[in-house]
């Protein structure tokens, strides 16, 4: 039997979860918000982040701050005095949505620590080192909290493992939709839609990983080959692990394969905050989705976004054209 203390201190920690679930959720439209509109004098649209915030842009990100703070310290105190029963009954249970609260919570959490994380290090080289890379941090946090999460769950998001006919036919499959896309579909899809809404082609994301990568190549060659496996391998592959393991895996059960897949690509679409790159970012999120489906295994997507984004990045290293990133 339960003690009342006990129960009431989980009903606590539930409800933190679900704020920082929510939370995580709510950020997409929240950095929507801080987008600038700017009138080009060509009459298009140019989409940058905000310079300068308001006074009201200032409070509602105080008032988020201090939300997230509040429920990270109370998932986690009472996480510890809990001793994490409710990660351990998630083991080897089918995939549900507590899953995704308790997943999406431990990721908040850790965001909301990295920052204080940075402000404590003595070392003015190892803040910068650390600064270059702090907006990939989330995605080792992903892959490392997805490993104890999802133990003895690791089939129902189909990460398992594979035959080798699997290698003989799959593989040759994903360098032909990357070709196609790259050359194909992503530049005139993205033109028709940029004419489309009279917005310019420049995106600021890929923009600010650009610049991430040259300021990482003039502090130290380690720094930039961290940057191509944190942008080629880690990222899509947490990525993947979310948005086609958790998500389209708990929403494929519930609603079907067709529905899963498309609200899937939806999320990831809507997540990079990329307007003139949104059509090409939710058909790609649609492509690996199928991929998912028709392999039956989440390697098949992991391995088409790693093949694009670990080119881009070599291609951006380089110093030539990038090609793009989702």
């Amino acid at each position: 039997m339960i003690r009342p203390g006990w129960r009431r201190l989980n009903q606590l920690r539930q409800g933190a979860a679900w704020l920082l679930c929510a939370a995580f959720f709510l950020m997409v439209p929240l950095e929507f918000s801080l987008l600038d509109w700017q009138r080009t004098p060509h009459g298009t649209w140019l989409i940058a982040p905000v310079e300068n915030l308001s006074a009201g842009q200032m409070a509602v990100l105080a008032v988020w701050g201090i939300i997230l703070m509040a429920g990270s310290m109370v998932f986690v105190l009472c996480g510890c005095l809990l001793r994490f029963s409710q990660e351990r009954r998630l083991l080897g249970s089918e995939l549900e949505a507590r899953d995704i609260v308790y997943f999406t919570a431990w990721v908040q959490t850790f965001q909301i620590a990295l920052p204080l994380l940075l402000v404590l290090l003595p070392e003015q080289g190892e803040t910068e080192a650390l600064s270059l890379l702090a907006s990939y941090f989330p995605f080792m946090w992903i892959c490392l909290v997805s490993i104890f999460l999802l133990r003895g769950k690791w089939r129902q998001i189909d990460c398992v493992s594979v035959d080798a006919a699997f290698w003989v036919k799959v593989p040759l499959v994903i360098v032909g939709l990357y070709l196609f896309f790259v050359l194909v579909v992503d530049r005139h899809l993205t033109e028709w839609f940029a004419d489309l809404c009279s917005l310019e082609l420049s995106s600021w994301r890929e923009e600010s990983i650009s610049r991430g990568i040259e300021q990482a190549g003039q502090s130290h060659p380690v720094l930039l080959l961290l940057q191509w496996i944190t942008i080629g391998f880690i990222g899509p592959i947490a990525e993947e692990i979310l948005f086609r393991g958790y998500l389209q895996g708990w929403l494929t059960k519930h609603v079907g394969a067709v529905a899963g897949v498309g609200a899937s690509a939806m999320l990831f679409a809507l997540f990079h905050i990329d307007v003139p790159l949104f059509p090409a970012l939710f058909l790609l999120g649609v492509v690996m989705g199928w991929l998912r489906v028709w392999t039956k295994t989440l390697w098949a997507p992991i391995m088409f976004h790693c093949l694009n984004n670990a080119v881009a990045t070599w291609v951006d290293i380089s110093g030539s054209i990038s090609w793009g990133y989702f």
